[in-house]
């Protein structure tokens, strides 16, 4: 897996809300009162915030099922959250170890895991398996938004973030 990806759609769900229109309705923008105080930049914002959501849930969904439509966005982690990067690769990993091992006993299993999901590449320091297994936790996450939301764009950015909080501090 050479990109990172957004879900763009369902097949036979017309009705589905998808990444990009998301992204595009609760975006900073210069001239809007209501988004002019808005973090999200790109869609890469909404991918990372499903990540969150989704490793916190532990939602994921098959990333290669054919009923999901997919857009390629960047190769690499984007610019604004690169010093966040490593966070997220951390949060990912523990929760790929915590998944096999919770109490990080099994040292082997460990480095096997690590291996596995790190990538040689320094810029975007997760290996190809890794990226799929990333994805499958973001979609799953933003599935986790849209339910939540009743599969409509938020009336506001309120609603949005405080949709995400209750995602990512209810047990």
């Amino acid at each position: 897996m050479q990109r990172f990806q957004y879900l763009k759609g369902l097949k036979d769900d017309e009705k589905f809300k998808g990444m990009s229109e998301m992204t595009d309705h609760i975006k900073f923008q210069k001239n809007n009162s209501s988004k002019m105080f808005s973090p999200i930049e790109d869609i890469m914002d909404l991918f990372y915030l499903s990540l969150l959501v989704g490793l916190k849930k532990n939602k994921k969904i098959d990333f290669n099922d054919t009923k999901y439509i997919k857009g390629d966005m960047v190769p690499n982690w984007t610019d604004n959250l690169s010093v966040s990067k490593d966070l997220l690769v951390a949060l990912f990993v523990s929760h790929m170890i915590n998944e096999k091992d919770k109490n990080y006993e099994n040292k082997p299993e460990i480095q096997k895991i690590l291996n596995e999901k790190l990538g040689k590449n320094p810029v975007r320091s997760i290996s190809d398996e890794g990226m799929i297994d990333l994805h499958c936790y973001a979609f799953g996450g933003y599935f986790e938004i849209m339910k939540k939301l009743d599969n409509k764009l938020p009336s506001d950015l309120l609603m949005f973030f405080s949709t995400i909080n209750k995602l990512v501090t209810d047990d």
